[in-house]
């Protein structure tokens, strides 16, 4: 029963990597390129929905959708500054603008509220779920419960609708889609509306599990959802769903083994993504992006 607890927990965590490795997965599917600024927009998204709630007095079930929209809107922004006015075929000027516009975001929380972590008190009246010696707390249930049903609605649009197909096309060639009529801006711009809007879900959701928010998060969590990206495979967002789970596991249960191991458990997390590139260097699911693009 014990493991089984903990299998649970490393799901709720995984889950967080989930979503932060797919907003990176689809903006690099799209652009074959990295929006380095999307671990400050997920730090963000905690301290917006904070400031409403303790500043504003605006109540969580209005300040949390409130907070993923502006987490969007944020994404936007930085489409806007860091990948439109750069020239398509310099990859790497993109790369470095987001850089420094995470470096801007992350000073101004630091500026505006302080270094310090900040408690997050999100209160919610729900009973908990108790099989045995089994338990899952209300906030790990509305966790869990948010992440499934966040990728399973990001599946649907990208199967089921025209903007998905669009986004699909495009990630495979974007002169073939230029010539299926796609309006590429307007893929482009939903893509880091949608990667934003997740990583508002995914900082969110981190602040409820862990109960606070630093400005430091993104730096260190956004790093792990890039690993779970590559360990997926670059551009496959099925990939980053698993590989995000599987690290989720991978840490909860290097902590809960009796072996002392607690300490070393970023060393075991990246080792596996040593062993794992080593093996299969496409990653798990391989690549549906094309190397070359036209």
């Amino acid at each position: 029963m014990e493991l089984t607890q903990q299998m649970i927990n490393g799901l709720l965590q995984g889950s967080l990597y989930s979503l932060l490795a797919i907003g990176f997965t689809l903006i690099f599917g799209v652009l074959s390129t990295l929006n380095l600024a999307h671990g400050e927009v997920f730090m963000a998204s905690g301290f917006i929905a904070l400031i409403l709630m303790t500043k504003f007095h605006i109540p969580l079930y209005v300040s949390f959708p409130l907070s993923i929209v502006l987490a969007g809107t944020l994404g936007l922004l930085v489409e806007a500054v860091s990948f439109r006015p750069m020239k398509r075929e310099f990859h790497f000027a993109p790369l470095v603008s987001t850089i420094a516009f995470g470096i801007v975001i992350s000073e101004s929380v630091i500026n505006l509220i302080g270094s310090d972590a900040k408690p997050f008190n999100a209160q919610f009246n729900l009973p908990n779920i108790e099989l045995g010696n089994l338990l899952i707390s209300s906030p790990q249930l509305i966790l869990l419960s948010t992440s499934i049903l966040s990728m399973v609605l990001l599946s649907s649009i990208m199967q089921h609708t025209s903007i998905g197909r669009s986004m699909r096309a495009l990630a495979e060639n974007e002169v073939a889609a230029k010539l299926l009529g796609v309006n590429i801006r307007a893929v482009i711009v939903f893509t880091f509306l949608l990667a934003s809007s997740l990583a508002g879900i995914a900082g969110l959701l981190y602040a409820i599990r862990f109960e606070a928010v630093s400005p430091f998060i993104g730096a260190t969590v956004g790093i792990k959802g890039l690993a779970v990206m590559i360990i997926g495979g670059l551009g496959n967002v099925y990939g980053a769903m698993i590989g995000g789970l599987l690290m989720g596991i991978l840490e909860v249960l290097v902590i809960a083994l009796p072996f002392g191991m607690a300490e070393y458990v970023d060393a075991v997390v990246w080792g596996a993504l040593v062993v794992i590139l080593l093996f299969r260097p496409s990653g798990l699911m391989g690549s549906r992006v094309q190397t070359e693009r036209v």
